[in-house]
């Protein structure tokens, strides 16, 4: 069968103008979405809490969010509520929380940014696997897939250059969370827009 399918994709093309949307999308959204998992420690040194275990007590709460927007997916979906409002629900809330966090003087603030950004971050993966399956044709989803999961996990190599690049004309960490939280809900704000354009011109 996957003999088949491959001689599928050969005939019929592989969608790489569909693939290309993905992937940059996907970039930019891994982008965002590790930016704290990699920096998340040296804001709250810029805010004087550098005892990892205090670090560790202060956050046991707000990563739990994980698991809410997990949730949030699965109620969006169940609502009827469109890939579209999924992708830049989690976009978005990445960005509020990164912003939060770049702004916040306190660990209070640090805890409430974390709370949302850890919402988009579960609702990250599975709503781009979502959206990725539905665009690409069945034939076509097993290189697609590849090709999404290397896009994302590069994330994690770009991230840190681009909050460096930010940081340093910032000059400091939470200047960096703030830009990027600007981008993530620029990001969102695109997604409506041009995904609503896209829906309009395909009725």
């Amino acid at each position: 069968k996957l003999g088949m399918d491959e001689a599928s994709v050969a005939a019929q093309g592989f969608p790489w103008g569909t693939m290309a949307v993905l992937a940059v999308f996907t970039l930019f959204a891994s982008a965002i979405y590790y930016v704290f998992i990699v920096n998340g420690a040296t804001v709250w040194q810029e805010l004087g809490i550098k005892d990892p275990k205090s670090i560790g007590q202060i956050t046991a709460l707000p990563t739990l969010f994980i698991l809410a927007g997990a949730g949030l997916f699965w109620l969006m979906g169940r609502q009827g509520i469109g890939i579209r409002w999924q992708l830049a629900t989690f976009v978005g809330l990445l960005g509020v929380g990164l912003a939060v966090m770049g702004l916040t003087t306190n660990w209070q603030g640090m805890i409430a940014g974390m709370a949302l950004q850890q919402t988009g971050a579960g609702m990250a993966i599975p709503t781009m696997i979502a959206w990725a399956q539905g665009l690409l044709p069945p034939n076509a989803r097993g290189r697609g897939m590849g090709i999404w999961t290397s896009t994302f996990f590069f994330g994690q190599f770009s991230s840190p250059l681009l909050v460096s690049m930010i940081r340093a004309e910032t000059g400091s960490m939470q200047g960096a969370f703030l830009w990027a939280g600007i981008l993530g809900m620029a990001g969102a704000g695109l997604v409506v827009l041009l995904m609503g354009k896209r829906e309009a011109a395909a009725h």
